[in-house]
């Protein structure tokens, strides 16, 4: 915005001398636009990109999720087998390194 305005209605002195070696020149109005509008498409087509890409992304990701959700799942399974196992091994209907059951 200001950088804009600045650059096109550049209102300082732009003639060359001792103090001002390298003057600033204004520049055209049409230029101006042009970046602007080069600018503004570039803008949209890698806001479009950005948004295919997390498409993608996140189509990847759901099988990544399903796939830790059913890996979170076994483990619970194990877990609990494992726990039962325990607690028939103390209560004494389960052989130590065994998960199989006692009749008593």
């Amino acid at each position: 915005g200001a950088s804009t305005l600045l650059s096109v209605f550049w209102f300082f002195s732009d003639t060359k001398s001792d103090e001002n070696p390298d003057p600033m020149k204004r520049i055209a109005l049409k230029t101006c636009l042009t970046v602007w509008v080069y600018n503004l498409l570039w803008f949209v087509a890698q806001d479009i990109a950005k948004v295919l890409l997390y498409y993608v992304m996140s189509r990847f990701r759901k099988e990544e999720e399903d796939e830790m959700a059913r890996r979170q799942m076994q483990r619970r399974v194990a877990g609990a087998i494992e726990a039962d196992a325990r607690a028939g091994r103390a209560a004494g209907y389960v052989r130590e390194g065994s998960s199989t059951s006692v009749a008593r």
